[in-house]
């Protein structure tokens, strides 16, 4: 099998001078270093592999946060035959320095010194970034930082390039061959998926053919192997013969079905992870801002500023949003922390947050990525006496500064590295899922805060909808008994304590058990029969890494997952 030229993923996660910004299109030259065991390093030398390259200085911070993620996050998780992992620092300090310095961390990868040359001189200019160099060593992806709301998209794109054959999936066709007619597929019914490749790669491949399966119970698959043509650099090609996908009848009413396509070719072996949608939901709630605040409240934390109210300066239909931010023309002001609260509502199992907001906040200039001012989607259980953020589907934009431009702690009222919306963006949808949430009567919150430094325009929430499946008459909202529910942790992002929630619809056997990234077991936190209910338990991180993890309740009536973000 050959193996595909090197992919570079370069993590730059502190200081060095503004000729190290990697536009798109350029070409890094080769280099060689000595670890601190003093063997060489070249980047060369690490054809065939993705490689991740942390760049900083010593005790610098924000370095010290984001060097102690690369062996839980990245090192840990991925084969030494395709990935590999450096620290370069680039304050010139001697290897007794950086052993001194950085030993407490207990590193497993090489620590390269005596590396300012390679990105030009020491000075404050230099803005962090994450760089992706393609087959050939030219410039594809640039990300400003390295920070943890970014870490799903970095293993997405260290996942994407660790594939020898070059194959990906381009599209996909679903053709539902049994039930009703309206080619929706739904629980029950049989459907046709037939998949599209496309050849990304440098070399032709031939003898392309794969199996299809799923992580998921609610879905068989037939038949074993189908072929696709042989497909030049460039081509896509149409697979032989359809997959046939039976959904199981107690399936989710709605859900994206994960699938694994595993493509074997000439040139190597890959698996190529994609979804396909069961089900739609219809909308069952809707606020505009037409109808006024009724039922809306909103409220600062104490001592701080609230500037949440209804305002027709902008929105998105028809004439009113929600707005954080001055009631004329004015920006939001300093020292805001602040939550727009909604009505009390009553979810329908497998429901979906649709919102259309737009913001203007303040951002780092030294490190865009980073916000002093923005905010987060929260979700209460308890009327609001307590709170969760969720996370929308594609994910936050940026996240909230742990410190000032002069190294103290940052005067916001959010944890470093929360993830939030910040920065300035027009109009745009966010859809949050909240099946994890099914049957329960909720509160949600826009939770919006700002710095004792600079401020802007500020955030405008319009045109909310809740939607869920529909029974087939697409008009009375289904009411599936729930079997299984792992509800919520709050808080989270954690440290290093959080409550979490279960519920089983009937008595039996639990397991309750705690991931790290690389799907190794780190804990297990129930075990054993469990009476039919609410069950909360308290979950003591100390001992771990900051970083996601992931909680996962099993039992007889399937598994549920949910995130949880350790912050230190």
């Amino acid at each position: 099998m050959s193996i595909r030229p090197m992919y570079l993923l370069l993590a730059l996660c502190c200081a060095a001078s503004a000729l190290a910004t990697y536009p798109v299109g350029d070409e890094p030259p080769d280099f060689t270093l000595t670890d601190t065991a003093g063997n060489a390093w070249s980047l060369a030398g690490q054809r065939g592999k993705v490689v991740m390259i942390n760049f900083g200085q010593t005790a610098s911070q924000p370095c010290d946060s984001s060097f102690a993620h690369i062996q839980p996050d990245f090192v840990d998780g991925y084969d030494p035959a395709v990935f590999t992992a450096v620290h370069i620092d680039v304050a010139n300090q001697t290897a007794q320095q950086l052993v001194a310095y950085w030993g407490f961390f207990n590193p497993q990868f090489p620590i390269l010194t005596m590396g300012g040359t390679l990105f030009g001189d020491w000075g404050e200019e230099y803005i962090p970034h994450t760089v992706v160099l393609d087959p050939i060593g030219i410039v594809r992806g640039n990300w400003i930082g390295f920070y943890q709301p970014f870490y799903p998209r970095m293993h997405e794109t260290i996942l994407a390039h660790i594939n020898p054959t070059g194959l990906y999936v381009q599209g996909h066709t679903v053709t539902v061959t049994s039930g009703d007619a309206d080619q929706v597929f739904e629980p029950g019914e049989v459907a046709g998926l037939t998949v599209t490749l496309e050849n990304m790669g440098l070399n032709a491949a031939t003898n392309v053919s794969a199996t299809l399966d799923s992580p998921s119970e609610w879905v068989t698959i037939s038949p074993g192997v189908i072929g696709w043509p042989n497909m030049s650099p460039g081509q896509t090609g149409l697979g032989t013969a359809p997959f046939t996908l039976t959904l199981s009848e107690s399936a989710p009413e709605a859900m994206d079905l994960p699938l694994e396509l595993s493509v074997s070719c000439d040139q190597g072996e890959a698996v190529l992870r994609f979804s396909i949608e069961v089900g739609q939901r219809v909308a069952y709630w809707t606020m505009n801002g037409e109808e006024g605040s009724e039922g809306w409240t909103h409220a600062a934390t104490a001592g701080w500023n609230d500037v949440w109210h209804l305002s027709t300066e902008f929105s998105h239909s028809p004439t009113h949003a929600w707005k954080a931010g001055s009631a004329t023309t004015g920006t939001y002001g300093n020292h805001v922390d602040c939550r727009l609260v909604s009505p009390p509502l009553a979810l329908e199992n497998w429901s979906r947050l649709h919102f259309w907001h737009r913001m203007d906040a303040e951002v780092s200039a030294a490190f865009p990525d980073s916000a002093y001012d923005g905010g987060v989607v929260e979700i209460s259980l308890d009327d609001g006496a307590n709170w969760t953020q969720l996370f929308p589907m594609t994910g936050y934009n940026k996240a909230f500064r742990g410190q000032s431009g002069g190294g103290n702690p940052a005067s916001h009222n959010f944890p470093g590295q929360t993830p939030c919306y910040s920065g300035n963006f027009p109009w745009e949808e966010a859809v949050f899922d909240l099946a994890a949430f099914n049957g329960e009567t909720v509160r949600l919150g826009f939770h919006f805060g700002s710095d004792n430094g600079g401020s802007q325009e500020g955030w405008y929430v319009d045109d909310l909808v809740l939607a869920a499946p529909t029974e087939d008459t697409g008009l009375a909202p289904l009411a599936r008994p729930r079997s299984l529910a792992l509800l919520e942790a709050w808080p989270n992002p954690f440290n290093p304590t959080t409550r979490i929630a279960y519920e089983v619809g009937e008595a039996g056997l639990v397991r309750l058990a705690l991931f790290d990234l690389a799907g190794r077991q780190v804990g297990v936190l129930a075990e054993g029969v469990r009476a039919a209910g609410r069950h909360e338990l308290s979950l003591d991180a100390a001992s771990l890494a900051g970083g996601i993890y992931l909680l996962s309740l099993e039992s007889a009536h399937g598994t549920r997952s949910l995130k949880l973000l350790l912050v230190r």
